[in-house]
C-alpha cells in the first residue's frame, strides 16, 4: 500500500492497494486518444503536439546543442571570499557557487528555453516562430531572434506599442538578428 497526501488549509490522505495504485500509474503515464491523462483530462502535452511521440530532445539534439551553441556545459565558478563573507568564523555556512549565464549569446539565461522551442518547431516542420514580448526586459525576444537567426527561421515579435521607446535597444537587437518586429 502507498500513502498519498499533501498540506493546505485541510489535511487530505488516501490509502491505495498495489492494484490500484499500478491503475493510477498507468492512467498518469499512457495519454488517451485525445493527449489527456487521468480521469480528469490533465493535459501533459497540447494536443498541438501531441503526435511528437517518444521524442525526447534532452537526451541527444538538445544537449548537443545547448553545449556547442550556448555553451551551458560551463564550469562552476567558487567565489571564495563570497563564500567566506557569508560562513561563520568556525567556517559554517553555504558554499556558493556561481553559474555565469551572462556569456551566454546575448548574456541571456533565457536562450536555454528558446533553443528547445526551436528544436519543437523544426519537429513539428514549422519554420517560423511568433513570439511576444511582455513588460520585462526584452530578453526573451532578444533570445527568440538570435535563436531563429542561428537557424535559418522567420521570426516574428509582437511588442505593445507603449513599449516601443522603452524597448528602443532591444528592438534594434531583434531587428539585427532578421526578426520582424509588431505592435
Amino acid at each position: 500500500m502507498m500513502r498519498f497526501g499533501f498540506r493546505s488549509s485541510f489535511a487530505f490522505s488516501c490509502v491505495l492497494s498495489k492494484q490500484s495504485m499500478g491503475q493510477v500509474v498507468s492512467a498518469l503515464q499512457q495519454p488517451d486518444s485525445f493527449a489527456c491523462f487521468g480521469n480528469y483530462g490533465g493535459k501533459h502535452v497540447p494536443q498541438t503536439k501531441a503526435d511528437l511521440g517518444p521524442w525526447n530532445p534532452k537526451k541527444k539534439e538538445l544537449n548537443g546543442i545547448l553545449r556547442s551553441y550556448v555553451w551551458s556545459e560551463r564550469p562552476l565558478l567558487f567565489p571564495k571570499r563570497l563564500t567566506e563573507y557569508y560562513q561563520g568564523p568556525n567556517g559554517e555556512g553555504p558554499e556558493i557557487y556561481l553559474k555565469r549565464e551572462d556569456i551566454n549569446p546575448g548574456n541571456l539565461h533565457k536562450i536555454n528555453n528558446v533553443v528547445a522551442q526551436a528544436l519543437l518547431a523544426n519537429r513539428l516542420g514549422k519554420k517560423r516562430i511568433i513570439a511576444e514580448m511582455g513588460d520585462g526586459d526584452g530578453e526573451h525576444g532578444v533570445a527568440t531572434t538570435t535563436v531563429c537567426a542561428q537557424y535559418g527561421m522567420q521570426c516574428v515579435i509582437y511588442i505593445a506599442a507603449q513599449d516601443m521607446e522603452r524597448q528602443a535597444i532591444d528592438l534594434r537587437r531583434m531587428k539585427s538578428n532578421g526578426a520582424e518586429v509588431l505592435c
